[in-house]
């Protein structure tokens, strides 16, 4: 399968943009857009729609809410059925959460702590009001703060702000599988996209850059490196590079 990263920039009077584009390779697992959801009664396995990271998060079945609390290092889960607003729990994690992701079912929550350098996997019973205190801290990269799942829930994606790269991590061993390289400069927002068929391994990860650099065009070596090969500065009008992964 011909894997590619394509990185837009765009220029003008406010702060400059860039957007880099990584499609996944077959490590990533993703489902498709449109999925049917589950029937009353029954646990939504799957997003039915495109992911993206966020500073709060929802199960795929729009019941529980989990939001991230930077500012005293917990995390709060919230029971949003129908007319309900209630709060079930506030948990500690590690220092700063900045983004969080809530499996498809709920069993599972993460939380991205940027000054801790962590990535939070706290357990839940969410249905039944029960949420565990974090069963571990998975070590990523420097000052993470995005999270996004796949669309089935079975890898999360964290952006690493100040090491410029992505941590995949398997939601069934909650370890780092893939650590994906040169993404751009303080990468932050991440979105994945869900084409409504079953094959997961032509979905595309999104990364927005915190700050724009001249643009460049990259060549991926493997699943897990970027390097660049040619460079030129942005004129003032959008424009894109392109480069194919081998």
């Amino acid at each position: 399968m011909k894997k590619f990263i394509r990185k837009l920039s765009c220029t003008g009077s406010t702060l400059a943009a860039t957007i880099a584009l990584v499609l996944c390779s077959a490590m990533a697992l993703l489902f498709a857009v449109g999925a049917p959801s589950a029937a009353d009664g029954e646990t939504a396995t799957r997003f039915a729609g495109p992911t993206s990271s966020q500073p709060l998060a929802l199960t795929a079945d729009d019941a529980f809410l989990v939001v991230a609390n930077a500012d005293n290092n917990t995390v709060s889960f919230f029971d949003v059925r129908g007319t309900r607003a209630r709060r079930i729990s506030t948990v500690p994690v590690q220092v700063e959460p900045n983004g969080v992701a809530f499996l498809p079912d709920g069993s599972k929550a993460y939380a991205a702590n940027t000054v801790s350098g962590t990535v939070s996997v706290i357990p839940t019973n969410i249905r039944n009001g029960v949420v565990f205190r974090p069963s571990k801290h998975i070590r990523v990269g420097v000052e993470p703060y995005g999270l996004a799942l796949t669309p089935n829930g079975k890898k999360l994606y964290v952006s690493n702000a100040r090491s410029n790269s992505l941590s995949v991590i398997d939601t069934q061993t909650d370890q780092v599988i893939a650590t994906i390289e040169n993404v751009g400069f303080e990468p932050r927002g991440l979105a994945i996209s869900n084409d409504g068929d079953d094959d997961d391994n032509d979905e595309s990860v999104y990364v927005t850059q915190f700050l724009s650099l001249p643009s460049s065009t990259f060549q991926v070596d493997d699943a897990t490196t970027a390097r660049s090969v040619s460079s030129r500065v942005s004129p003032p009008r959008p424009i894109r590079s392109w480069g194919r992964l081998d």
